[in-house]
């Protein structure tokens, strides 16, 4: 009998085993989305008066090369996002100032078919295009001759295929603070004013990082860069240009083998026809602390739960875990969340505005890691979740994340699992005392036989 007992027990323990199985806890998946809000704008031809682009009508689309002429200035708002479909971008002989924040910036994608970002050939050095905080990526040179000059600010530059041609600026030019990934540099000449390379994150290179072929007056200035999985020549003065010098002092190459960093310079060292030699000494040891970092360097890892609670409603429980693996202290000053659209377990779809903000200004050190719990859905659903997807921003690398946060089987309430283990265990009771009457009765009848 007391096996007949455990073999009842046992099969209600798996029963409840199976149930809260099927109803457990399922981490998040993360992932990331990329969508542009709004209806397109498409673009074209010569702007012939001051123009503001906005956030509300972006993005806008290049269908013909945007063409801007002496004193006209086009002013691009935070947070919009340019596309080509041309060749060349913009042909500039007047100004454009497009200065996003660390939380939107602007973005240039070359969409694999521009050849140019910004030309200037023919323009005068009244030309001027001041970037900070954008985004210009997947298209060939940044910049291309003429006689204006620019200044590239905080910005990313990644897959662009050919090198940016710096002509005589008519005013000095400022490259500094940037991360350029899988990318080519800049060829510069000049007469008077200087070209500022510094403080830039370079990664991976197509050709030189930065050649200079003249420097009649002003200098070409390549400091507290770092120089990461660097191929072949990095600097360069190329044969034949008898004026072609730069100053390339303290920074980080990866290495301390000075043999290994000579590889990767291109001077009278390795042509006599060559003007010069680069001087690099003093090296860095370790990467200046005012350059980027990468964003590989920064783990973001969002998991959670979705809960039944209490009160009769779903949220959505999330510990979001931040880990430096970088060189040198980030500070996470704030982390922001918006949950975008949730699908529900019947397959209904909503679309959400639901944020909040979180003021942290916390230093984490390197090879260091923090965490923080935060309720995505403070106020609660009242149907099942299934998938909610969760935009995460914070201003590590001067940049943002999106993550998808996805659960495949709600959290099965857990009030619910001791009444649910007392009624199957009293069905096995119940079941056993029939089954143990029934033997009885049989058992009698065959002895009465």
């Amino acid at each position: 009998m007391s096996k007949k007992i455990v073999s009842g027990i046992t099969l209600t323990l798996l029963l409840v085993g199976m149930l809260t199985l099927a109803f457990g806890t399922q981490n998040f998946l993360a992932s990331k989305v990329h969508a542009y809000n709004g209806s397109s704008t498409y673009v074209g031809g010569i702007i012939w008066e001051n123009t503001t682009w906005t956030l509300e009508n972006s993005p806008y689309i290049i269908t013909d090369t945007v063409q801007i002429p002496e004193n006209v200035t086009l002013t691009i708002e935070p947070g919009v996002t340019v596309i080509s479909q041309v060749d060349t971008m913009f042909l500039l002989h007047g100004r454009i100032y497009a200065c996003g924040t660390i939380n939107n910036k602007i973005t240039f994608d070359g969409n694999d078919r521009v050849s140019r970002f910004f030309d200037v050939s023919g323009s005068s050095s009244d030309t001027f295009l001041d970037l900070d905080y954008c985004i210009i990526k997947n298209g060939g040179s940044f910049w291309w001759g003429g006689y204006g000059h620019f200044n590239l600010m905080r910005s990313e530059l990644i897959n662009l295929t050919f090198c940016s041609y710096i002509w005589y600026p008519g005013e000095d030019v400022h490259i500094e603070y940037n991360t350029f990934i899988n990318s080519a540099g800049f060829s510069v000449g000049h007469a008077g004013p200087s070209v500022y390379i510094r403080y830039n994150l370079f990664k991976g290179n197509r050709g030189f990082v930065v050649e200079n072929w003249a420097s009649y007056a002003g200098q070409t200035i390549v400091k507290y860069n770092s120089f990461i999985d660097m191929s072949e020549i990095v600097l360069k003065l190329p044969p034949e240009h008898d004026s072609a010098a730069m100053i390339a002092t303290e920074n980080y190459w990866g290495t301390n083998d000075t043999d290994v960093i000579d590889s990767m310079i291109y001077d009278k060292k390795d042509d006599i026809r060559c003007a010069g030699f680069i001087e690099y000494l003093p090296i860095l040891t370790k990467p200046h602390p005012s350059t980027p970092i990468l964003l590989e360097d920064v783990n973001v890892d969002i998991n959670g739960i979705f809960r039944y609670d209490d009160d009769g409603k779903w949220r959505c429980y999330a510990n979001i875990t931040i880990k430096n693996n970088s060189y040198r202290n980030i500070t996470i000053r704030w982390i922001y969340l918006n949950a975008i659209n949730i699908t529900y377990i019947d397959g209904d779809f909503e679309e959400l505005d639901i944020s909040g903000n979180v003021t942290l200004n916390h230093v984490i050190q390197p090879e260091q890691e923090f965490s923080v719990m935060y309720t995505i859905t403070e106020f609660g659903f009242t149907k099942e979740p299934k998938i909610l997807w969760v935009l995460f921003k914070t201003p590590i690398l001067e940049a943002y994340r999106t993550i998808i946060l996805t659960t495949v089987i709600p959290e099965f309430p857990s009030f619910l699992i001791l009444p649910l283990f007392l009624i199957a265990t009293l069905l096995a009771i119940i079941v056993y005392r029939r089954k143990t009457i029934l033997e009885r009765e049989s058992m009698s009848i065959t002895e009465s036989v």
